[in-house]
């Protein structure tokens, strides 16, 4: 039996066709979509280095050309919130100028509300904005109406937003609603982790940034390090101190910069808080510095001690500061011990032998009586004469062991009184001069070693030097008062004589440098056998007023 074969009707092969044009059509929108997500997804999926809004940019870019859309704008925003945590936006290069009004970020909340039960909205035509609210109609009015898709975000760490996409300027046309919306859909997921990991990195530079703030507000060195010594930020004073940049030094070893010994030793310290959890205090001494340290711990999420901080500071002035206070204490014990013996063997050679010849001499007074008046007489005469010696040398050693000042006597007026007084006993001219001294507010310690300094200078020419003369200089010049003392006595050896007075206790040129390094200051002796002495001294007076500068023809003493 032949089987007859029914060809179809014109209409019926009208509809077939238009079928296999569908088909075709829906196969190539398939394709296309398919392409558009293995380029989205490549976008997020092949990311190096840092996540930034350029990597969000470029996929809404990609997004929005595919819907054939003129502007594409993607937000997050804290739920219960108004201003954007993170806003995106993209528009044609096509697009004539100024059609396109900026729009405040804020201003797409109003489209989150319904959005959060439809999750997708598509206005193609100005009849669909009849769903919409008052409010939202008037937004879209106002920027003059364009076709718009939205698609609802819902992040899980409590933030929404959206990705809306805007057809060209009063354009009227029908999206591909169906391909959109799966397209959307699709890559919802992406926009949303992809969304975060950008704001992590914001968030993670933000701490970044405010760790470097806060490493680099202190005048201490610091650095932040993971648990294994592993460098992750450095302020520039420890950078400097390892002479390495500070970029340079992030991800370096922190212990590779010192010596093993030390480095062992810091490590300990560093396992110390992290198994504690408690900050380390301790001192240690890199490369003669002395150094004062904390290592403090920092926890993650959980409580676990995650990195350590150590911080570092130089103490090594207050060191120094510590060993010259025992030094000097220890040094002015000796000389007190050296002024008693002195002052002992003045009293024993001196006023003791006198009033020990005094007292044979009383023995002898009635022989004298009776012998003749002017044997009496003289040996009257003798004792005079031993009690004044004995009322001189007791009045000598407390010349000497007073100071130059008394009450409330200024102190260049007290100075030049004591010059004038030493003048006129001892026969020596002092030519004392000053210079913007009367108003110098110098503290009391300061003038109590000035004057010694004075003092001592001017007894060690008395009993040393055979000068005729002294010069003495006194000078205010900011930010420091200059004392210059000058003779014209034989001089001696510096070393020399330095060696010979410690050996011997005396504290001499010693007590003076002693006291100038007291108040932080400086001193300079020179003298040579047949040169005179030349003695200098730097004194701080940081409160002087910056005028004194006109008298720096004093002040080169130490260049």
């Amino acid at each position: 039996m032949t089987e007859v074969i029914q060809l179809p009707t014109g209409q019926a092969l009208a509809d077939i066709i238009a079928h296999h044009d569908k088909l075709q059509e829906e196969l190539k929108d398939r394709r296309a979509l398919d392409r558009m997500l293995a380029a989205v997804s490549s976008d997020f999926m092949n990311v190096t280095g840092e996540w930034t809004g350029d990597v969000i940019e470029k996929a809404l870019k990609r997004v929005a050309r595919f819907a054939g859309a003129k502007r594409g704008i993607a937000f997050m925003v804290p739920r219960g919130q108004e201003e954007c945590a993170l806003f995106f936006e993209w528009i044609s290069e096509e697009d004539p100028e100024g059609s396109f009004e900026p729009i405040s970020p804020q201003a797409f909340s109003i489209f989150l509300p319904p959005m959060r039960d439809q999750k997708l909205i598509i206005l193609s035509r100005k009849e669909d904005m009849a769903d919409l609210d008052f409010e939202q109609r008037q937004f879209l009015l106002s920027h003059g109406f364009r076709a718009l898709v939205g698609l609802y975000l819902n992040s899980r760490d409590g933030k929404e937003g959206g990705i809306f996409l805007f057809g060209g300027p009063g354009e009227e046309y029908l999206w591909p609603e169906e391909l959109i919306s799966r397209f959307l859909r699709t890559v919802e997921g992406l926009f949303i982790s992809s969304m975060r990991q950008v704001e992590l990195t914001m968030e993670l530079k933000k701490r970044e940034a405010l760790a470097s703030a806060l490493l680099n507000a202190t005048t201490d060195s610091a650095v932040l390090m993971d648990t294994e010594g592993k460098i992750l930020a450095i302020n520039s004073s420890f950078a400097r101190r390892l002479k390495i940049s500070q970029s340079h030094a992030k991800g370096k070893s922190f212990y590779d910069f010192f010596s093993p010994s030390l480095s062992q030793f810091r490590r300990n310290q560093v396992t110390s808080v992290v198994r504690g959890g408690h900050p380390v205090r301790f001192e240690d001494d890199n490369n003669g510095l002395v150094l004062s340290n904390v290592i403090y711990p920092v926890f993650d999420i959980r409580g676990v001690v995650e990195q350590v901080a150590f911080y570092s500071h130089d103490i090594t002035p207050l060191k120094d500061a510590e060993q010259s206070i025992r030094t000097l204490t220890g040094e002015l014990v000796l000389a007190q011990e050296g002024e008693r013996q002195r002052i002992a063997y003045d009293l024993h050679d001196n006023v003791a032998q006198e009033l020990a010849t005094l007292k044979i001499s009383c023995d002898t007074l009635v022989d004298a009586a009776r012998k003749s008046p002017e044997e009496f007489e003289k040996t009257v005469g003798g004792f005079s004469g031993v009690l004044q010696n004995s009322i001189n040398t007791v009045r000598e050693m407390a010349y000497e062991l007073q100071p130059p000042t008394t009450g409330k006597m200024r102190l260049v007026d007290a100075i030049y009184n004591y010059c004038d007084e030493f003048s006129e006993r001892f026969g020596i001219c002092v030519d004392f001069y000053t210079a913007g001294m009367h108003n110098v507010p110098l503290e009391k310690e300061h003038q109590h070693h000035i004057q010694r300094i004075i003092q001592e200078a001017l007894n060690n020419v008395r009993k040393h030097a055979r000068a005729k003369g002294v010069i003495i200089r006194l000078v205010a010049a900011h930010p420091h008062v200059i004392l210059r003392i000058d003779d014209d006595g034989r001089g001696f050896d510096v070393a020399k004589r330095k060696e010979e007075g410690l050996r011997e206790k005396r504290m001499g040129l010693r007590g003076m440098e002693n006291r100038v390094r007291l108040i932080k200051g400086r001193a300079r002796i020179e003298s040579a056998p047949g040169e005179g002495t030349r003695l200098f001294f730097e004194i701080p007076a940081e409160q002087l007023d910056e005028m004194a500068d006109s008298n720096d023809q004093y002040y080169p003493l130490f260049t």
